[in-house]
Formats: C-alpha cells, structure tokens, sequence
C-alpha cells in the first residue's frame, strides 16, 4: 500500500510542473473536481444506457409477439 501511495505522489509532483502548478494545487484538482465529476458523468451515462437498453427491450418483445 506504502508503495502505491508513493508512486501517485511522485507521480503528481511530476505532473504539476507540466501544468505549472503546485503538489497541493494538483492533487486538489484532481481529488476534489475531475474524480467527482468523472463519477457524476458516469452515472449519468449509466443512466441513459440503461433507459436505451429499456426501450430496446421493449421493442424486441413487442416484435417477438407476430412470431408464431
């Protein structure tokens, strides 16, 4: 655990200069905006897949009922 702590920290003080940042400034960014809203996007096109997937199902078994 020690060890994957260590990579992501060594990781985002390798980043934050490319973007001219700071350690603190990054790991804020990333922690507190981009995961939450990466989270939210997910969800959102969970829900959509799933309310598509509905509406498909629904026109399969509807279709399936002329079948003899």
């Amino acid at each position: 655990m020690d060890a994957v702590f260590d990579g992501d920290v060594h990781f985002l003080e390798w980043l934050a200069p490319i973007f001219g940042m700071s350690y603190k400034e990054i790991n804020v960014w990333l922690r507190v905006m981009v995961l939450p809203g990466n989270t939210l996007m997910q969800g959102i096109s969970c829900m959509y897949l799933w309310q598509r997937l509905k509406q498909q199902e629904a026109r399969w078994v509807e279709s399936a009922r002329g079948w003899p």
